[in-house]
């Protein structure tokens, strides 16, 4: 009977059973927009480049970068433009809109302009390369007091003395509500000292400015840059990409003591161990490098858990297992002697062993 109606070659069969698929999920990141106004900087006291990049979660990033080596103003525009879209690759962003207020610079990058300095002609074919990591960009040129942001930056660089590459200038601004005259100043907090950086310092340092640790080599830095990428910046807050995908939130140091503890021994917790502990923690979503390590070392410390967990059976060392003897075995010795002469090593007697068990 099923001869007599076939189905046509055509046809899926998975049409016939419609729950027989599996479903695929994407767990990577949706694509997103940023916003990039760059802006180059030329004085006498040398070259600054600087853009600002507005995120969709709306905290703009300032970057701000000394140029310490002889250029032109053009130059400064274009090492803006260059930082900016590398800024805009290591954070992921597959749209973006670029704002400067050089027509120049824009007019040669859309091709409205031609290019005929062979400096500006490799700035130029840098941008089209790195525009082609992107799904879609525009660019357009905007005036002076629409880009007041990024030109304060490059105008910042451009003014600092020149420093060395490892050392950078934090600048601290904040609001003040009223003026110091109708209150009594309580402190002053203008520039914020910390004594000791986070484990993921260098990473922020990579996806916000690009700039690379000094002390590593090609093959490190190739590393560490393959490393930083499956990290992202959202909110201000670096996460880390998880094996499935999932976004693990990075911790400080006094964070992740505080997520030990809380887990651990907290409202919900229940003395677990340490690896136990450890994938609690992250199926809270978050993570930092020694997570496993530190949680197994909270846990030995913890009172209650040695006083109340159960005792530890385990030889502290390997079993030698011994073998039981056979029944009936039997053992025989036989005394020979006194031999004369003697032998060759001056012995005058023989002994003899036979192990019956085995003989017959």
């Amino acid at each position: 009977q099923l001869a007599d109606a076939p189905l046509p070659d055509t046809r899926d069969p998975l049409a016939q059973f419609p729950d027989e698929y599996i479903q695929q999920i994407d767990f990577g990141l949706s694509p997103f927009k940023v916003k990039l106004f760059f802006d180059g900087s030329k004085c006498q006291q040398g070259g600054g480049a600087g853009f600002v990049m507005i995120p969709p979660w709306g905290t703009p990033i300032p970057v701000a970068h000394k140029l310490n080596f002889e250029c032109t103003n053009n130059m400064a525009e274009y090492e803006a433009l260059v930082l900016g879209l590398q800024n805009a690759i290591n954070l992921g962003a597959r749209h973006i809109d670029i704002f400067g207020d050089s027509e120049l610079i824009v007019n040669q990058v859309t091709g409205v302009y031609q290019c005929k300095n062979d400096i500006l002609q490799k700035y130029r074919d840098i941008v089209l390369a790195q525009l082609q990591s992107f799904d879609n960009f525009t660019i357009q040129a905007i005036p002076r007091t629409a880009n007041r942001f990024a030109d304060t930056m490059a105008s910042l660089a451009s003014l600092i003395p020149p420093f060395t590459e490892d050392s950078r200038l934090y600048v601290a601004v904040q609001r003040l509500d009223q003026p110091s005259h109708l209150g009594q100043l309580t402190s002053i907090n203008a520039v914020t000292t910390h004594t000791q950086d986070e484990w993921y310092q260098q990473i922020v340092d990579y996806l916000s400015h690009s700039v690379l640790p000094p002390d590593l080599s090609p093959n490190g830095r190739r590393s560490f840059v393959q490393r930083a990428n499956r990290y992202t910046i959202l909110g201000g807050l670096l996460y880390k990409r998880g094996f499935d995908g999932i976004l693990l939130r990075c911790l400080k140091t006094h964070e992740s003591s505080k997520a030990i503890q809380e887990v651990h021994d907290g409202i919900c917790g229940g003395h677990f161990s340490g690896l136990a502990v450890a994938k609690r923690i992250l199926r809270l979503g978050y993570y930092w490098p020694s997570l496993n390590r530190d949680c197994c070392e909270y846990t030995k410390k913890c009172v209650k858990c040695q006083q109340h967990s159960n005792l530890t059976h385990v030889p502290s060392q390997a079993l030698q297992p011994a073998a039981d003897l056979w029944p009936f075995s039997q053992w025989g010795l036989d005394l020979i002697g006194l031999i004369n002469p003697r032998s060759s090593q001056r012995h005058h007697s023989i002994i003899t062993a036979t192990e019956y068990f085995t003989k017959w």
